[in-house]
């Protein structure tokens, strides 16, 4: 199906040969086990010398079909879906790293990232570096004989600063490491993440890959870019010897997968298998509205400092444009003076729900300072972004209109009771 387009491979790509019934979507196998005619037939399976499936904590015929579709769209070489985006990132240091070793990370994170880097990481004694990725040079200057991955957003959550991914893989490539996109916020659909050279591709398949907010899931792409016989992790070197081009997936799969059980359900995969059919749609649909209603607020006197990628001011405009043909996602962010004044326009919303997560059919706001980042100090809340008057908006699927008049309303509402 490789000559299909994205849009079709999005609707067919992992239904064909699911079963003999010839199914109009793929089935949810909700079972535990897989059973065979004979212990000869099992042992072959268990072993890999036959394809199939012998229990759903390693695999599953739901989430392989997940895992196919991904694969198709990100132009990957396989993919390993697990239970959740968080489950992707560890699951990339524990097969890359040993204690010892050094990751670099963005400045610029989602703040569950940054939490599982700095609680848990460092308990392992792998050292965290962040470093500002649209400072090139500055990434390079952190690279040591110890760093064994570079790991930044697409698109930065909430700061919304945009990398250039070509670059940065060259630089991944000439230190023998790989680069490592979270494109969560892009999705295939808008980051053409293996053409601009990225080497594995993250997604939190709750946002929007499912995109209704229904499900908890996370997904790991290798684009084929990195050659892993060349990995300055041993076992990753050894493992390419037996297993070329797979040797990552295979020790990711071993290890969070079959060993440490974060496998994703068939019933979250079929809700992500659902989702992926509407992907291109839906983003054409967030991406125009987002436009829209960045454009309209920052012709605000009430509402200060903007930042939308669309935007011709905003300082990663220019790459986010080369990066992702001209559409730049449906995150936004702005401040409006304080916390309490924050706060109080949230209260106010009609149509906006004030929820934690993105990438929704619905339009969410949230105050990130006392939430997701209610535990990082001042510097660290500084370096991703996020200040106490901000509000981060995820723009839905709704109508335009309908969106900016509930953000029309609440500034005329707030004038009026600052007036009193």
């Amino acid at each position: 199906m490789n000559d299909y387009h994205f849009e079709t491979l999005a609707v067919h790509e992992g239904l064909s040969g699911i079963d003999n019934h010839h199914p109009a979507t793929v089935p949810i196998y909700q079972t535990a086990s897989f059973g065979y005619e004979d212990a000869q037939t099992m042992e072959n399976v268990f072993s890999g010398k036959e394809y199939g499936h012998v229990y759903s904590r390693i695999s599953n015929p739901t989430v392989t079909a997940l895992e196919q579709r991904i694969t198709a769209l990100e132009n990957g070489i396989g993919s390993v879906a697990v239970s959740s985006g968080l489950s992707v990132i560890a699951g990339i240091i524990f097969a890359l790293t040993e204690p010892g070793d050094h990751v670099i990370f963005s400045k610029s994170l989602f703040g569950g990232t940054y939490y599982l880097a700095n609680e848990l990481f460092t308990q392992f004694k792998v050292k965290v570096i962040y470093c500002d990725f649209t400072n090139v040079t500055e990434v390079k200057a952190s690279i040591n004989e110890h760093t064994r991955c570079l790991f930044t957003e697409s698109i930065g959550n909430p700061q919304l600063d945009v990398p250039e991914i070509q670059t940065l893989s060259r630089l991944a490539e000439d230190c023998n490491i790989p680069l490592i996109v979270d494109s969560t916020l892009t999705s295939p659909y808008l980051c053409p993440a293996k053409k601009l050279g990225a080497h594995l591709v993250v997604h939190s398949m709750t946002k929007f890959l499912a995109g209704a907010g229904t499900t908890i899931g996370g997904l790991i792409i290798d684009t084929g870019n990195f050659n892993w016989k060349l990995s300055r992790t041993k076992w990753i070197k050894a493992l390419a010897k037996q297993y070329g081009p797979f040797a990552f997936l295979t020790q990711f799969r071993k290890h969070m997968v079959v060993n440490a059980g974060s496998c994703l359900s068939p019933q979250n995969a079929f809700y992500g298998l659902l989702g992926l059919e509407t992907l291109g749609l839906r983003m054409e649909r967030h991406c125009e509205n987002a436009a829209i209603l960045a454009g309209y607020l920052d012709t605000l006197s009430k509402i200060e400092n903007v930042s939308y990628p669309g935007l011709k001011a905003h300082k990663s405009f220019k790459v986010a444009s080369e990066q992702f043909n001209n559409k730049y996602g449906s995150l936004l962010t702005f401040r409006c003076g304080s916390k309490e004044r924050a706060f109080e326009i949230m209260k106010q919303f009609s149509l906006v729900k004030n929820m934690t997560n993105l990438g929704d059919s619905k339009t969410l706001a949230i105050h990130p300072a006392s939430t997701i980042y209610r535990n990082c100090n001042e510097k660290e809340k500084e370096q991703a972004g996020v200040y106490d008057d901000l509000i981060r908006i995820s723009v839905g699927l709704e109508h335009h209109v309908d969106i900016i008049n509930d953000f029309k309303r609440v500034i005329e509402k707030m004038s009026k009771l600052e007036a009193r």
